[in-house]
């Protein structure tokens, strides 16, 4: 009996102490300490005095939204997360933060169900951890998920509307059954020889540690970056539009690739980017607006710690069309070549440099052979120069042909043609007349012989 009722004792505090660990959060907090923390309402804005709404700082926690949600204003973290292990986030609506949901020196963390719309960043994680069923939208594009210096992360089942994935120094990371814009997210890692084109209708391309892999003829537009590549090398990126996103196409510690005929245009930031990536070649693009106006270094191209990339015949139309950070040099330019050119002339050699008011370098550049090659070179910096920049044809217009006026018709004398057998009778009367009267008449005067010679219709006509 004793030992019946020893056990009762000890079932009733283990239920006792699960129901004391069943926290309910009506406003921002600190979790501290393990348990099962829910929300029994909507909460917005921060914690007093921090940058985030609610901070887990213990592991084996369970947050659970319960549907409802956390609602920022712009900065900060809805969910901060720091230094934990085995932490669940599930059954919640995180918006209008900086950072939806922040995981840092965390892992076998997961996040489930969960809803981030119109953050800044929906999902910012660090080491290990588990993202299922989430939904990242925004009503433009901004950054999905971010994994950063981390490894063995599993996405799937999951939808990024106007948003995606981007990765930073993580690998050996899956991706499944995720989509981008209603299309698929591509994620490859450790994969050589590839292609992925049309057929695979991908709304984005992130290419981690791969090499010798084809990405041809799609629309990669509306995301958080159209093409990623980290740390692969021999990539070609033909025929890729990526519009509209937040930055175009990223290039990190990659080599020996070629992009070409992309378009990477409105873009938030930049529309290329090549970091710590060198021996790699752009050519025959076009770069046109992209930046926020160019106002924090945005550019048509943005280089940072790269070298000998090769970089002609592209289109660049931007407020700052390159920003170069750490000054190492590369190539703008191949030698004169005939052959028609990005902007329709008739010699390959540098680039296009306009400018969205019309003044470019392009735009105003002497031109005094007429061979649309600047005169001068265009000087980026020490170490970086067009020398063969390309001149703007402007196309002639065709004149307006002015209308010739008909002539008005000058009216013609009117002629009485006389037959030629009346003429002749005439001039017979006349001269028959004429002898008469120089015979029997010869007292006339010469009036009186007029006189005589206007009675002939003849003369009247004539006259």
């Amino acid at each position: 009996m004793r030992w019946l009722f020893a056990c009762l004792l000890v079932s009733v505090l283990l239920c006792l102490q699960i129901v004391s660990a069943q926290t309910p959060i009506s406003s921002c907090t600190d979790i501290s300490s393990s348990g099962y923390y829910y929300l029994t309402q909507n909460i917005t804005g921060f914690l007093s005095g921090q940058y985030y709404c609610i901070g887990i700082f213990a592991s084996d926690v369970v947050l659970d939204g319960n549907g409802y949600s956390l609602t920022g204003s712009g900065t900060g973290y809805g969910i901060y997360v720091l230094r934990t292990s085995n932490v669940t986030i599930e059954n919640l609506t995180v918006s209008q933060y900086y950072y939806g949901v922040g995981v840092f020196l965390s892992s076998n963390s997961t996040l489930a169900n969960i809803t981030m719309s119109n953050n800044e960043v929906g999902a910012l994680i660090s080491e290990s951890n588990t993202i299922a069923n989430v939904v990242v939208s925004s009503d433009k594009p901004k950054e999905g998920i971010y994994l950063v210096s981390s490894a063995n992360n599993i996405i799937k089942d999951s939808v990024l509307q106007n948003s995606g994935l981007i990765v930073s120094d993580s690998y050996n990371n899956t991706v499944t059954n995720t989509t981008v814009n209603g299309k698929p997210l591509v994620y490859l890692e450790n994969v050589q020889d590839y292609e992925v084109n049309e057929s695979s209708n991908a709304g984005q391309v992130i290419l981690v540690n791969c090499a010798n892999i084809t990405v041809r003829n799609l629309d990669l537009s509306n995301t958080t970056v159209g093409v990623e590549l980290w740390g692969s090398e021999r990539i070609r990126v033909e025929n890729v539009v990526a519009n509209n996103n937040v930055g175009g196409i990223w290039l990190e510690s990659s080599s020996n690739s070629t992009i070409t005929n992309v378009t990477a245009n409105s873009n938030r930031y930049d529309g290329v980017v090549l970091r710590f990536s060198d021996s790699n070649t752009i050519a025959s693009s076009t770069f046109t607006n992209n930046g926020e106006a160019g106002l924090n270094g945005e550019a048509g191209l943005a280089l940072e710690s790269s070298s000998n990339n090769l970089i002609y015949n592209n289109y660049f139309n931007n407020t700052n069309n390159v920003a170069i950070y750490g000054g190492q040099p590369n190539t703008w330019n191949v030698t004169r070549t005939e052959g028609k050119n990005i902007v329709g002339g008739n010699y390959l050699g540098g680039n296009y440099w306009g400018s969205p008011d019309g003044y470019g370098f392009s735009d105003t550049c002497g031109d005094s052979n007429g061979d649309l090659i600047c005169d001068q070179p265009y000087v980026i910096d020490d170490y970086n120069i067009d020398y063969l920049p390309l001149v703007r044809i402007v196309a002639t217009p065709t004149p307006t042909p002015t209308p010739t006026p008909t002539p008005t018709p000058t009216p013609s004398p009117i002629k009485t043609e006389i037959p030629t057998i009346a003429m002749i009778a005439i001039a017979a009367l006349v001269l028959v007349a004429v002898v008469a009267v120089a015979r029997s008449a010869r007292k006339k005067t010469v009036k009186q012989m007029l006189e005589d010679m206007n009675d002939f219709e003849f003369f009247r006509r004539v006259r």
